[in-house]
């Protein structure tokens, strides 16, 4: 996994191609979050000789002068007091989501470019886990843009159903994965939970023109403000917490996914949705304009 998406700098271009390129920013990773790196290090993430190590430590203190130094008593080359990136862009959020991979096994420790993790862990989720062959069908049926028969199992019905749906996109709601589909038994655009599709049994080519999927398609924007019954002080920490700029923040939600917005991020209480939490440090500023567009969606919209 790459540590940190590639920027254009201000300097040569790199020599050697992607693997080098890759060796040049894990030095830089390392550097910026570590403070010091070896040839070992290398040697050992990247399968390389220890002259290759010292080609590719070389070529990084041509590129990025000042950026690190060797110390005599660690045996290690440290960040040089005017370290400045020069191959990535550090990102804290990308930093703490290679974290949390790690922790949840989706990644080996091997695949990310940590070398010393700080002690950390993250709350265990309740495993939901997702059958592979039928993902591929669904992936499958997404790319080829054909409809599949399914048989589903929603929690509304008794029994499981058999139906055609013509599958239009995945989409994560913050707990789960479901496919967003044209379901041809409500002759409507419904979320099937991946977990809840028991099996595919079938696929054809769409026979029907498939309406367009308007709540997919449209964007709404919800302004995020701290909660009035916070103190000055504390709503000015949460307007940092946030990034918040001018006390608010805006974030572009698509209509079909806004009621799981407000559910996972505890904003539901002002809209008589399925939870609801009646002290919570951010609010909706907007609150009209997204009563609107949950008034135009239709339902829960599951399966």
């Amino acid at each position: 996994m790459p540590s940190a998406k590639r920027v254009d700098a201000d300097s040569k271009p790199m020599a050697g191609g992607r693997k080098d390129g890759q060796r040049l920013e894990f030095i830089e990773f390392r550097l910026y979050w570590e403070g010091r790196i070896n040839r070992s290090d290398l040697s050992e993430v990247f399968g390389i000789s220890t002259p290759q190590a010292t080609i590719d430590l070389k070529r990084y203190q041509e590129l990025a002068p000042g950026n690190m130094e060797y110390d005599l008593s660690r045996k290690a080359y440290v960040t040089g007091k005017r370290f400045r990136p020069r191959l990535t862009t550090p990102d804290g959020n990308r930093y703490l989501a290679q974290l949390m991979l790690v922790a949840a096994g989706l990644v080996d420790k091997t695949e990310v470019h940590f070398g010393q993790t700080p002690p950390f862990d993250i709350v265990p989720e309740l495993n939901r886990p997702v059958d592979t062959g039928i993902l591929q069908r669904v992936v499958r049926a997404l790319q080829d843009r054909r409809r599949i028969r399914i048989r589903y199992q929603s929690l509304t019905s008794p029994e499981p159903t058999t139906r055609w749906v013509f599958p239009c996109a995945l989409a994560y709601n913050g707990l789960r994965w479901h496919v967003r589909a044209f379901c041809h038994l409500r002759n409507a655009y419904r979320d099937f939970i991946l977990g809840k599709i028991l099996e595919v049994t079938g696929e054809e080519e769409e026979k029907v023109d498939i309406p367009e999927d308007v709540n997919w398609e449209h964007t709404v924007e919800v302004e995020i403000g701290a909660s009035q019954e916070l103190t000055p002080d504390q709503r000015t920490a949460v307007e940092h917490d946030y990034g918040m700029e001018g006390g608010k923040c805006t974030v572009k939600v698509r209509r079909s996914l806004l009621q799981y917005f407000l559910e996972a991020n505890g904003l539901t209480g002002a809209f008589e949705c399925d939870r609801y939490q009646d002290w919570q440090a951010v609010a909706v500023l907007n609150q009209g304009d997204v009563e609107r567009e949950l008034g135009i969606r239709e339902g829960n919209q599951l399966g």
